[in-house]
């Protein structure tokens, strides 16, 4: 709702500034209604939507009117033009007959811009077109993001992800230039995501995150509304409904963030700290940067809390106007109460976004617990392949080669699978077998129960 319409500048002396727009991410098991949840939340956007399409569907039916009134007397004007030039030509006494004649056509109306507040599955370029119409901030919603994120490995998005990844300041302009399409220009490119996702799919994409593969790029650490909930063991049923005066309440408050606009240039309109909110940002952003700086964190949980420089902000402009717009009053400054509940909602985070990483470090041990249950059961019959166990069977973490591999290793320095090169008529087949217990107690090799 606030978008690029306001930032937060973070010290009189200099440039630096941000916005309010986030990533979020819900995670959690199909049985723990994350979509319900969302779906909560969106309940006020969605109306809001709703809105903005009755009053574009009723601007666009005058300007189809208007339209066509334009196309009459335009062709009017080009008869009488054509009507002038002809008399012009025929009159040969004019030196320049042409000259003297001018068509006197009226503009075309121009279209009316649709309000949009979020797509669900959208184009980078067609992306691109809507953020130019709606310069404030665009939201990527989608009930299950695994999908999205998988989107980036067809052929022909390639570039999607540096899209979105440029996307995330808010502060940037973004050119695209197609050979069918032309070219476009962007002058803010301003992107809000979210989206739930389920911790087996989101396992690799950390994974590749933490082990420096091809998504070591910070876009995982882009996602800074992290929340991974613990499910209830017990359930109880709930008739509770919600609290009327509460939903208006907030539903005000959207109505009043919605009325907020640009400086007379359409530039972002800047806030300041206060004096005691300044100082105790000064002291907030000291500890953080000796803290990703002294070399005891992770390079993956490094690089997430160095991009809380901008969570903070966000969430202190988020909270002030929450506040304000109650008193249906606009902020002029944010003060250290704002500030002061931001920090505590990013020890929340972190508390969460730890667990999202600590979750790819159980991914490979859980993988290879599941790997040795299906020898057991007889699901791969040895001596076997890789290709045996990812291909056709979509086990968790056992789904592609890599995985496989990184498995597969794990367990053989845990001394229980062991390989050999097999001749074959081709090239040489890669075997692989469990170590019998009696080869262990013969070779005195230590880790006989498994890992």
């Amino acid at each position: 709702m606030i978008g690029r319409k306001r930032g937060l500048k973070l010290r009189k002396e200099n440039r630096w500034f941000e916005h309010p727009n986030l990533w979020g991410l819900l995670i959690g098991s199909p049985s723990m209604m994350k979509s319900p949840a969302m779906s909560a939340v969106l309940g006020q956007l969605e109306a809001l939507a709703d809105n903005a399409a009755k009053a574009h569907s009723i601007s666009f039916k005058a300007y189809e009117k208007d339209l066509e009134l334009w196309k009459i007397r335009n062709k009017a004007c080009e008869e009488v033009y054509k009507k002038t030039i002809k008399e012009s030509l025929e009159d040969k006494l004019k030196l320049q007959p042409q000259a003297s004649v001018k068509f006197h056509g009226e503009d075309c109306p121009i279209p009316p811009k649709k309000r949009r507040y979020k797509t669900n599955d959208s184009t980078t370029e067609k992306m691109g077109e809507l953020l130019i119409e709606n310069p404030q901030v665009l939201l990527l919603y989608r009930d299950e993001i695994a999908g999205w994120l998988n989107s980036f490995e067809k052929n022909g998005r390639e570039g999607d992800r540096q899209f979105f990844l440029e996307g995330w300041s808010g502060k940037v302009s973004f050119d695209v230039d197609r050979i069918g399409r032309g070219s476009l220009h962007i002058p803010a490119l301003c992107i809000s995501i979210l989206g739930s996702i389920q911790p087996g799919p989101l396992a690799q994409y950390v994974s590749s995150a933490v082990h420096g593969g091809c998504g070591d790029d910070g876009f995982i650490q882009r996602f800074q509304i992290i929340v991974w909930p613990d499910p209830k063991k017990t359930w109880e049923l709930s008739t509770r409904c919600a609290s009327p005066q509460i939903e208006c309440s907030i539903q005000k408050s959207f109505e009043w963030l919605n009325l907020l606009s640009f400086d007379p240039e359409g530039n972002p309109i800047l806030l300041l700290f206060t004096d005691d909110a300044q100082s105790l940002f000064d002291q907030w952003q000291e500890t953080l940067e000796k803290r990703t700086r002294s070399g005891d964190l992770p390079s993956h949980l490094e690089a997430h809390l160095s991009k809380y420089k901008k969570l903070l902000p966000a969430l202190c402009l988020i909270l002030e106007h929450l506040s304000q717009s109650v008193k249906e009053m606009n902020p002029q400054t944010v003060t250290s109460v704002s500030l002061k509940a931001a920090i505590r909602w990013l020890d929340y985070f972190e508390s969460h976004a730890n667990r999202m990483y600590g979750s790819s470090a159980n991914m490979v041990p859980k993988a290879a617990n599941n790997l040795i249950e299906r020898l057991r059961c007889g699901d791969i019959k040895e001596p076997f392949t890789a290709r045996n166990v990812y291909h056709g069977k979509h086990w968790s973490g056992l789904s592609n080669p890599k995985q496989v591999e990184e498995v597969l290793e794990y367990l053989e320095e845990k001394n229980y699978l062991a390989g050999k090169a097999v001749k074959t008529p081709g090239r040489p087949t890669f075997k692989i077998g469990s170590i019998p217990r009696f080869l262990r107690r013969m070779y005195n090799v230590k880790g006989s129960k498994g890992p």
